[in-house]
């Protein structure tokens, strides 16, 4: 177990912040290489297969400059706000607050191969996604060695971003066991993305159905988070899939939220006639949730190395990708500004929760964020006109993919190590639990 005590937090007022600190070591700090290209706006010809870009600002930033799961760590960031008024950065002592509980994490699991979503049963099993294309569970303290579920047609390569990836169960499952996935796949040479749903039962899935496919894929920038909402319909992210010139048009199912039926098809309320699409103008959205009590949507998206955004998701909303990002570059009456934007920085957000259990009452309904190469488990408190932002996790176990509340209060990470953005581990990748000290 790794003894972890938060020592300060930031408290960030309205107002164009400076950068105070690198989450990392310089170098990943968003001191960015300027003579790397710009992330490529084609995807590969369809008789072709895809290959990487010579030098991609994908979910952590330009890949030549990764560093080591071990690399000394420093204070986050300030995050922008969007204002001209100065920061007030002054240090608290989180853990003298009334109601802070101190905490520690644990690793329950390791030698998974690069996983990005995790689910609970009401049995308490633990399912797993893994990008190559396999489902894992962890049962009964232990994680079992064969798949539960392979997937024989997802397109994977290492350092890509695509494969299997995102997962989630249907807000009736105990009653019509409905699980779904989102994965990548190949369609005559061309990488595309599809939602598809199983009836689980007892460990076996059966009855697939496809719930929306046909999707734009690339090597990298396929979003693929899958969440149901407060109304019971189920949102997808959709990355721009390289194609980040038409996440402007509501037409072209690239840089948007969608929102779906349980079945696939669109409800009526949407805010584009006849149309999947909820919100549009976004780069790489990975992370998605609601407020526990406002049960507004809230979202998080990786930048272009820099100038990753943490957005409030309104229907209909364009958030201004490719000609805005963060707080820079075309600011239009019709986008819509993000709350928080990481600046020069790179936080790669990815998976993320609010937090609405007892366990950890200093971060209930605040936002937890996973993020890649910050290698950090972040908190955002939204309340109020002044968001603040901090480290819970930050340096122990590298580069964070998903953070999910279990059913008991506890908080459960993914680590994503094996991915080819950095030296793993040798007991890479794990799944990592934090849990309360006495």
């Amino acid at each position: 177990m790794t003894r972890k005590r938060v020592t300060g937090l930031m408290s960030i007022g309205i107002g164009v912040a400076l950068l105070v600190s690198a989450c990392v070591e310089p170098e990943e700090s968003g001191n960015r290489d300027d003579s790397a290209p710009p992330t490529p706006t084609v995807v590969p010809a369809p008789t072709e297969t895809p290959v990487p870009p010579a030098q991609d600002a994908d979910d952590d930033g330009a890949r030549d400059d990764m560093q080591a799961d071990d690399a000394e760590t420093e204070p986050i960031p300030t995050p922008l706000t969007g204002d001209s008024d100065d920061i007030d950065d002054a240090l608290v002592e989180e853990d003298d607050e009334p109601g802070w509980v101190d905490y520690e994490t644990e690793v329950l699991a390791t030698n998974l191969d690069i996983p990005w979503e995790l689910v609970f049963l009401p049995n308490a099993d633990i399912l797993i996604t893994e990008r190559p294309g396999t489902v894992r569970v962890y049962r009964a303290g232990a994680l079992e060695d064969e798949p539960v579920l392979v997937f024989d047609d997802v397109v994977h390569e290492r350092g890509a971003e695509g494969g299997l990836l995102g997962m989630t169960l249907h807000p009736e499952f105990a009653a019509n066991q409905w699980i779904y996935f989102y994965y990548t796949y190949e369609d005559e040479g061309e990488w595309r993305n599809r939602v598809v749903r199983y009836v689980l039962d007892d460990m076996e899935f059966n009855e697939r159905t496809v719930i929306i496919e046909d999707l734009p894929g690339a090597f990298t920038h396929n979003g693929g988070r899958l969440a149901f909402g407060p109304d019971e319909k189920l949102y997808v992210t959709l990355g721009d899939a390289q194609r980040q010139d038409e996440t402007q048009d509501p037409d072209v199912l690239v840089g948007k939220i969608l929102r779906l039926n349980d079945d696939g098809t669109y409800p009526d309320d949407n805010p584009f006639d006849d149309s999947p699409v909820y919100a549009l103008g976004l780069r790489n959205p990975q992370g998605l949730d609601w407020h526990p009590e406002t049960g507004e949507l809230y979202s998080s998206q990786h930048g272009p190395t820099g100038n990753d955004e943490f957005n409030l998701i309104e229907p209909g909303n364009n958030y201004g990708w490719p000609d805005m990002e963060g707080f820079e570059g075309e600011q239009r009456d019709e986008f819509t500004l993000p709350i928080l934007a990481s600046g020069e920085a790179t936080w790669a957000p990815s998976g993320s929760t609010f937090y609405d259990g007892e366990i950890f009452p200093q971060w209930r309904n605040e936002y937890l964020l996973a993020g890649l190469r910050s290698v950090t488990l972040y908190r955002i408190n939204v309340a109020g006109n002044e968001p603040e932002m901090g480290p819970i996790v930050q340096g122990e176990y590298g580069r964070l993919r998903t953070v999910v509340q279990g059913p008991d209060g506890l908080l459960y990470l993914l680590t994503s190590n094996r991915d080819e953005r950095t030296e793993p581990a040798e007991d890479d990748d794990r799944l990592i639990r934090i849990v309360p000290v006495d």
